[in-house]
């Protein structure tokens, strides 16, 4: 699925650099070339490795931009889930995509947070952060980052899967960067400057920046810490990959505005 995965990486440039027009005109190129194949997934684990893949793929893109009955299917699961207070046997691939839909709703967000903490599958675990972080609530959004910083409700351990979560996301991904901007004393006191989860939390925020505005924003920010932290080998490839975004912008945006 290379061609989804790199229509996907365009999609997402472009969404997050604020063009929603051209991001909208994206988004039905890719249900046109995949919507057959969207349809024709079924929602079970018997499936061989590849088409579990493939399974994965789809069903991932096609829930978070609501394609298809993705979501609608998503949501029938989610609710036989919730009645059965989480006893229920749920598909293990597309587990998330099924938390997911049901995070959309008030009272299915509550639920997942309490099952949250009640679930002893650590997989499991973090499919329901993962999608308690898919919310386009800021205040929940704010809350999550800010509890799991401070290890209260939310395990300080999986910030970097809260933060990675909610970068993917386009009402939280600028939230998101705010959050470590505001916090990174913080943050590195309690993790470490050069622990991977720092570096985790540096390369989730900024690897879908592609303006000249937000590169001089990462490098100033950085650079205002002290040179070391400027100097750092994931501060570096954070600006590197910005910059190619800049790059690949500059070089293929006219082309895809008029292709599309």
């Amino acid at each position: 699925m290379q061609a989804l995965y790199q229509t996907s990486r365009i999609f997402n440039l472009v969404e997050k650099r604020g063009m929603l027009d051209l991001s909208a005109r994206v988004l039905y190129r890719i249900e046109k070339l995949f919507g057959e194949k969207i349809d024709q997934i079924t929602w079970n684990d018997n499936k061989t490795l590849s088409e579990l893949e493939l399974q994965s793929s789809l069903l991932n893109f096609a829930c978070s931009y609501d394609l298809r009955k993705c979501n609608s299917t998503a949501s029938d699961l989610f609710k036989t889930w919730k009645d059965s207070n989480g006893t229920a046997s749920l598909p293990t691939n597309v587990m998330k995509n099924i938390f997911t839909a049901g995070a959309k709703t008030e009272s299915g967000w509550q639920f997942l947070l309490k099952m949250y903490s009640f679930v002893d599958s650590e997989p499991e675990k973090l499919k329901i952060l993962e999608s308690l972080a898919s919310t386009s609530d800021v205040k929940k959004l704010i809350w999550l980052m800010q509890t799991s910083l401070q290890g209260v409700v939310i395990r300080s351990q999986d910030l970097p899967t809260v933060i990675k979560s909610i970068s993917q996301n386009l009402p939280g991904h600028l939230l998101a960067w705010d959050f470590v901007k505001e916090n990174w004393n913080q943050l590195v006191k309690k993790f470490h400057s050069g622990s991977y989860t720092i570096q985790s939390i540096v390369t989730s925020t900024t690897y879908q920046f592609s303006t000249l505005e937000h590169l001089l924003e990462v490098k100033s920010f950085f650079e205002s810490k002290s040179e070391e932290t400027a100097q750092l080998r994931y501060v570096r490839e954070a600006i590197e990959t910005i910059q190619l975004n800049i790059q690949w912008m500059e070089k293929n945006l006219a082309l895809l505005e008029k292709l599309l």
